[in-house]
């Protein structure tokens, strides 16, 4: 059974979604609290994954358009996603969120908003609509991005 973790990475709270076999099983977040140094983020991360032990981990590319402290923080995060995977010969996967976002706006006949607000707001809506979960924005791109990855390899 292949098991794929697909991660909306932040600093302070990352969405996940798990799933076997192309079939979403389990949702969650990784939460750093305000007070905790961003090093603890890294280590839950590393922690959740060799905790979980999928076979390919789905990630999205950081986007250049946030403060030079914040790119900084993700990019170590996707570092340690890839560094998780190099070590347990898992398979690694970044997608741009313009990419997933086609993809997914591709296969329901729906182009994806501009706007980052109204971004969230319809992750969260197609998550309601097709898996019929209630999910924070976090959650809901994690879900859409393993999703898009799940349309790529079939």
């Amino acid at each position: 059974m292949v098991k794929m973790i697909s991660l909306d990475t932040s600093t302070r709270s990352t969405g996940y979604a798990i799933w076997n076999e192309g079939e979403l099983e389990k949702t969650g977040f990784i939460l750093r609290e305000k007070e905790e140094d961003f090093s603890i983020m890294l280590v839950k991360l590393w922690d959740f994954l060799d905790k979980e032990k999928p076979d390919i981990v789905v990630t999205e590319l950081t986007v250049v358009v946030r403060n030079a402290d914040v790119q900084r923080k993700l990019t170590e995060m996707l570092a340690i996603c890839h560094l998780w995977c190099l070590k347990n010969n898992a398979f690694y996967k970044e997608l741009r969120p313009t990419s997933w976002r086609k993809i997914i706006g591709d296969v329901i006949s729906e182009k994806p908003p501009k706007k980052r607000e109204s971004l969230k707001e319809w992750s969260v809506n197609l998550v309601k609509i097709i898996f019929e979960r209630e999910v924070n924005d976090d959650i809901a791109d994690a879900i859409l991005l393993g999703q898009a990855y799940c349309f790529m390899a079939s």
